[in-house]
């Protein structure tokens, strides 16, 4: 492992506003670091390290001390983050450290930078063996990408073409002091048997077993970019936001079906789901009614007129007081979203706004409601079932009401036109992270 390694490998990524090294202080972080400080006058952006102190281990602060003085002698600013949560009775240990490493430092990152982890060669061999023993997919056996997409910027493990044995040699020459996780001593977990008592075995007959595995890994990585490229033009036609839309949808083929809904799901940012869930999810878009919903992770798949929608497990609660508009210019913070006021043709009238003559409401059961400029009363249902709201989100949706009448459920717009022009009337643009 040499500068010029490196800076080949960076040179065929996007170029960032930042590189953070994710600082662990084992070996393999620990060399990526050291190589990185070796080679920064020729790295296009400012260099820093992060370290995480998950609480999981009593030398934790050790290591963070560790961390904070090497980093000192490289003459790196080090940020150093702290998990406050603890996992929960039956959750993996690893899956809760990595999840809440990464959360914590996506928010921490600016925009545009990109985190460097050190992953090598054996580490992606390693992976590929653990999502053939899950019974993973193409997206699975991909393994661990080059690149990709976190947070505001990128994450990227530039140390993936390297051997275990070539980052050890390094760390050596270069006389690198690292702290070694005990844990990483036990097979207890299955990263770890498979590193100790099977990776051993395996080289043992094929010498070069880790490299052609990871060869393997990054065959199947141009594989899935070239489903996904064949996918792209039937996923354009079928998404319009956070919906899918499962029109005709019988008439492909179940692999396809099943490959468009992993598209949809990855380039949603979702966790992406096992097999039997992922079946779960295509028999619910062959369905013929809209009862059922697939979740797993954080997230429910759920399906309303034709169409599967994105939505977290649990729906956040409504403020049942109505808040009352004091001004054109209001932003508008709602537990489960937000409206922000803008100029619209035919809008509410500024200064309804501004008199405190509109109100923001949810829903109550038995009220039905009077439009605004329109004759006649309305039930909620009724008005939720022509506009298209799913019936989950119904109860969700901010009602804008005007002297007392109606004027929109959420972005759905109900009354009749104003005929101000729209330097005198305003619109609410409802924004959620749910609907």
């Amino acid at each position: 492992m040499q500068c010029a390694d490196l800076q080949r490998v960076l040179a065929t990524l996007p170029a960032p506003s930042e590189y953070w090294v994710a600082y662990s202080a084992g070996v393999d972080s620990h060399a990526l670091l050291h190589l990185l400080s070796q080679c920064r006058d020729g790295v296009s952006a400012p260099l820093k390290a992060v370290h995480v102190n998950h609480g999981l281990q009593k030398d934790a602060p050790t290591w963070a001390a560790h961390a904070q003085a090497v980093c000192d002698d490289l003459g790196i600013e080090l940020v150093t983050l702290q998990v406050s949560d603890k996992p929960a009775a039956n959750q993996s240990i690893e899956a809760f450290a990595r999840d809440q490493r990464y959360r914590l430092i996506g928010d921490a990152m600016p925009a545009e930078a990109m985190l460097l982890t050190g992953q090598h060669q054996d580490d992606q061999a390693e992976t590929l063996m653990l999502q053939l023993l899950r019974g993973a997919g193409v997206d699975g056996l991909a393994s661990m990408p080059l690149c990709r997409e976190f947070a505001r910027g990128w994450l990227a493990r530039p140390l993936l073409e390297f051997s275990q044995d070539a980052v050890m040699d390094y760390a050596k020459t270069h006389q690198l002091q690292w702290i070694d996780d005990p844990s990483n001593a036990s097979d207890a977990y299955d990263r770890n048997y498979l590193r100790l008592q099977v990776m051993p075995l395996l080289k043992k007959r094929w010498p070069h077993a880790a490299q052609t595995i990871a060869k393997s890994a990054s065959l199947l990585g141009e594989g899935r970019h070239f489903i996904s490229a064949q996918l792209s033009e039937q996923l354009h036609a079928r998404v319009n936001q956070r919906c899918f839309s499962v029109e005709s949808f019988s008439e492909l083929d179940s692999f396809a079906r099943r490959q468009l809904l992993r598209e949809w799901l990855r380039l949603s940012a979702c966790n992406l789901p096992d097999a039997s869930r992922l079946r779960s999810c295509e028999k619910l878009a062959l369905s013929e009614t809209d009862s059922g919903e697939v979740c797993w992770s954080d997230i429910c798949v759920r399906r309303y007129a034709q169409q599967l929608w994105i939505t977290p497990i649990e729906l956040p609660a409504v403020n049942s007081v109505p808040h009352v508009v004091r001004s054109a210019s209001d932003l508008i913070d709602l537990e489960e979203g937000r409206l922000v006021v803008r100029a619209a043709k035919d809008g509410i009238p500024k200064s309804a706004c501004n008199e405190g003559r509109v109100s923001i409401h949810h829903h109550a059961e038995g009220c039905r409601y009077r439009l605004l400029g329109r004759e006649g009363e309305r039930r909620f249902k009724q008005l939720c079932q022509e506009l298209g709201i799913p019936s989950w989100s119904r109860m969700l949706q901010p009602l804008v009401m005007v002297d007392g009448s109606l004027w929109a459920i959420g972005n759905h717009r109900v009354s009749a036109p104003s005929g101000l022009p729209e330097d005198q009337a305003v619109e609410f643009q409802w924004e959620s992270d749910w609907a």
